[in-house]
C-alpha cells in the first residue's frame, strides 16, 4: 500500500491523522513505517449501515459492475507490518471494547462475550477455557503418568470435547477479536506483501522458542510457531482422512505407523529428553494445492460440501537414534509419502513408506483407494486396498480391503442426522487366519427454538497390528450428549486385551461443561 509523499520539511518520525489508522509514519512518504489495512469486519460484526445510506449506496452502484480488489503482490515488505499488527490488534482494542460496551448498553447483552460475535464463536471460547480446565485434569491424573503433561492433556481435551484451537480462542478473548477469522482473511495478504520481513522475523522468533525448549530439557518442536500459522495450506482434505478411528491416547500401541497421515508442517527433536528412549527426528509436511489456490468456498458449512478440485501431496520421515543406557530402537528410519488428488467429487489416493534398519527393510507398505464425496446424502463413499510386506514373518506378503461411508441424511432447521460406518478384512495367507475390524458413527440432534439436543457416538474395533490376526483386540469409545446447547457431557474409554508391564490396558476419561453461549446471545432491554 503507498503512502502520499510528505514534505521534506517534515521528515522523520511524525504524527499522522487518525483516519489514516497508522500511529505514526518514518521518512519521505512513509516508506519505513505504512498506514494499516482496515481491521473492518475480519475483526468483530459491528451494526450494518441505516436504510438511507443502504439506499444511497445502492442507487450510486446500479449499473455498475463490483469492484474487483486488487491483487496482493509478493515482496520483501518492512519492519513497518508489525505496526499494521499492532494498529489492528492493540490500537484498535478500545474502540472495540467500546462498540461492545455501546451495545450492552442498548441491548442489555454481555460486554466480554458480545453476541455481535456470534453464537459459534462464542462457545468455542468458552469450551476452550473448559478445555484448559481439563488438560490440568488429565495431565495430573492419567493412568500413563509422565506420558501426558499439559500439551497432550489439551490434545486429549480438544478431542473430547470437540473444539480445537484452544489458544486461538483463549486469544480471541483477550483481544476482543475473531482471531481465527482474522488470521484467515489478513495475515495472507500481510505475509504476502512482507514475506522477508516475515520469514526472517518468523525464524529468529522459533529459534528461540526452541532453544527454550532445549535449555528445559524437553521434546523440541522446532515447527511450533509456523506449524499453526500454516495450518490451512497443510490440513489433510476430508476423503484422506480415515473415518472412525479412534487413537486420542498416549499409547504407542493404538497407533499403527502407515497410518498416521501427515496433516501438518511438523519437525520435533527427542534427544535432549532424558526420558525418551531414542533420539528422534519427526518431520510431516503435506501441501494443501486447492486451499493455496483460495478455491475453498470461506463460509465453513459449504467447505465441508466442497467437492472441487483436490491435490494434496504429503510426506513423513523419522529417524531413530540410540540412547546411552537405553534398548535399541526397533527401526532406525521410517518413512510415508503419496497424494491425493481428484476433481468433480471424485479422488484417488495412492501412498507407500518402509520401516529400514539401516538399509535392511523390516517393513513395506502401500496403499491405493478411490474416494467419492457429496453426492446427495452420500458424504464419503472411500474404497481402498493395502498392502504390506515383512521379512521376518512367515506369512510374508498380507493384503487389507477396506469400505468406509457416511450418510447426511438430514439437515435442517429441526433435524441433524449423520450415519457412517467403516470395515475392514485382513486377507488369509497361507497358514495365517485372517481378521475383520470395523467402525461406526451416529450424530443425531433435534433444535428447539435454534437450541441442540441430541448426540454423537463412534466406536471401533480391531487389532493393535492390522496385519496380524493374533495381534491383541482393541477397542475405542467417544460419546458426546448435548442439552439446549448449554450442557455438554463427554466420555472417552479405550481397551486393549494385552496385559503390559508398564503401561496399562484400558483409559476412561470424562468431561462435563456448562457453554452459556446461549444466554449471552440473548437481547434484553436494561
Amino acid at each position: 500500500m503507498r503512502t502520499s509523499p510528505i514534505n521534506k520539511s517534515t521528515a522523520g518520525a511524525s504524527p499522522v491523522p487518525q483516519g489514516n489508522r497508522s500511529f505514526f509514519q518514518y521518512g519521505p512518504g512513509g516508506a519505513f513505517f505504512r498506514p494499516a489495512h482496515a481491521a473492518g469486519a475480519a475483526i468483530q460484526k459491528k451494526d450494518g449501515p441505516g436504510k438511507e445510506d443502504a439506499a444511497q449506496t445502492a442507487d450510486s452502484t446500479k449499473g455498475r459492475e463490483p469492484a474487483k480488489e486488487p491483487e496482493t503482490k509478493i515482496g520483501f515488505g518492512s519492519l513497518g507490518v508489525f505496526c499494521q499488527l499492532f494498529d489492528d490488534l492493540v490500537l484498535q482494542f478500545p474502540a472495540r471494547w467500546k462498540q461492545s460496551y455501546e451495545r450492552a448498553k442498548r441491548e442489555g447483552t454481555n460486554r466480554l462475550f458480545d453476541p455481535a460475535f456470534g453464537k459459534k464463536l462464542i462457545s468455542d471460547e468458552i469450551m476452550s477455557l473448559w478445555n484448559i480446565f481439563y488438560a490440568i485434569q488429565y495431565s495430573t491424573g492419567s493412568p500413563y503418568g509422565k506420558a501426558v503433561d499439559f500439551s497432550k492433556g489439551l490434545e486429549m481435551a480438544e478431542q473430547i470435547t470437540g473444539v480445537s484451537d484452544t489458544y486461538i480462542h483463549l486469544v480471541s478473548i483477550a483481544l476482543h477479536m475473531d482471531m481465527k477469522k482474522y488470521l484467515s482473511d489478513k495475515i495472507p495478504g500481510y505475509a504476502k506483501e512482507n514475506l522477508g520481513i516475515f520469514l526472517i522475523s518468523g525464524a529468529l522468533l522459533q529459534a528461540g522458542l526452541a532453544g527454550v525448549n532445549a535449555l528445559t530439557e524437553s521434546d523440541v518442536d522446532i515447527f511450533s510457531l509456523v506449524g499453526p500459522a500454516t495450518a490451512s495450506f497443510t490440513e489433510a482434505p476430508a476423503g484422506l482422512k480415515r473415518p472412525s478411528i479412534l487413537n486420542n491416547i498416549p499409547d504407542p500401541r493404538w497407533k499403527y505407523p502407515f497410518w498416521q497421515t501427515p496433516d501438518k508442517l511438523e519437525l520435533k527433536y527427542t534427544g535432549l529428553n532424558p526420558d525418551a528412549g531414542a533420539a528422534t527426528w519427526n518431520l510431516s509436511l503435506g501441501l494443501n494445492i486447492a486451499s493455496m489456490m483460495d478455491l475453498y468456498p470461506k463460509d465453513e458449512k459449504e467447505k465441508k460440501k466442497y467437492k472441487g478440485f483436490e491435490l494434496y501431496p504429503y510426506f513423513n520421515y523419522v529417524h531413530n537414534a540410540p540412547v546411552e543406557g537405553k534398548p535399541a530402537p526397533a527401526e532406525e528410519h521410517r518413512f510415508l509419502a503419496g497424494f491425493f488428488a481428484g476433481n468433480k467429487g471424485f479422488y484417488t489416493l495412492l501412498e507407500g513408506g518402509a520401516r529400514l534398519d539401516g538399509k535392511d527393510p523390516k517393513e513395506v507398505y502401500g496403499r491405493l483407494g478411490g474416494v467419492m464425496q457429496h453426492f446427495g446424502p452420500l458424504s464419503l463413499l472411500q474404497l481402498t486396498g493395502e498392502m504390506n510386506y515383512r521379512p521376518d514373518n512367515d506369512a510374508g506378503l498380507r493384503g487389507r480391503i477396506n469400505a468406509a461411508t457416511s450418510f447426511e441424511l438430514l439437515d435442517n432447521d429441526q433435524w441433524q442426522l449423520k450415519l457412517g460406518g467403516s470395515i475392514g478384512g485382513l486377507l488369509p495367507s497361507g497358514e495365517a487366519r485372517g481378521a475383520v475390524d470395523f467402525g461406526a458413527n451416529l450424530l443425531l440432534n433435534y433444535k428447539y427454538k435454534g437450541l441442540a439436543t441430541g448426540a454423537d457416538v463412534t466406536f471401533n474395533m480391531g487389532r493393535q497390528d492390522p496385519f496380524d490376526a493374533s495381534s491383541p483386540a482393541m477397542y475405542g469409545m467417544l460419546g458426546r450428549l448435548t442439552f439446549f446447547d448449554m450442557l455438554k457431557i463427554g466420555m472417552e474409554y479405550y481397551k486393549i486385551n494385552q496385559q503390559h508391564d508398564t503401561l496399562p490396558d484400558k483409559d476412561l476419561r470424562g468431561f462435563i461443561a456448562i457453554d452459556f453461549a446461549p444466554v449471552f446471545m440473548r437481547k434484553r432491554k436494561p
